[in-house]
């Protein structure tokens, strides 16, 4: 009984891991906004410019991915 429940707190214990884990990995949406945010940083904007080397930024960084991602498509 004692073995068991010994079992069963460790799987608890390691699935707890592997969920924080997966939770502290970035979407790709988030990888972007991080990069496109430490680059406007590095270059001190602040303000309006700051906003629209974002936006920028990322809609850049969108249609990389998105151009990259669609030759995965054709065939």
């Amino acid at each position: 009984m004692i073995h068991t429940l010994t079992v069963l707190g460790a799987l608890a214990l390691a699935g707890a891991a592997h969920a924080q884990y997966e939770y502290n990995q970035l979407t790709p949406q988030q990888a972007r906004i991080k990069a496109c945010d430490t680059e406007a940083t590095g270059k001190h904007l602040k303000g309006k410019d700051r906003s629209h080397f974002m936006n920028d930024c990322l809609h850049a960084s969108r249609a990389a991915s998105a151009s990259a991602g669609s030759g995965l498509l054709k065939r």
